[in-house]
């Protein structure tokens, strides 16, 4: 699977979260590559009641 595809499917699952999910990942850089879109994706999930679990960081921003 190539990198684009694994950012589609991330990209996929982050529109499909609605209000009040939580959207969990097993590490960081799943989320993303750089810590600029990381910050970006943290904000358009907080801008959509959505929360977001780390695992591996024990991580689990507040979630409605």
């Amino acid at each position: 699977m190539s990198s684009v595809a694994i950012r589609d499917a991330l990209n996929g699952a982050l529109n499909f979260a609605s209000d009040g999910d939580t959207h969990v990942v097993t590490k960081l850089d799943r989320v993303a590559c750089s810590v600029r879109r990381r910050g970006e994706i943290v904000e358009a999930l907080e801008a959509d009641n959505v929360g977001l679990r780390i695992l591996d960081l024990g991580l689990d921003t507040p979630t409605p």
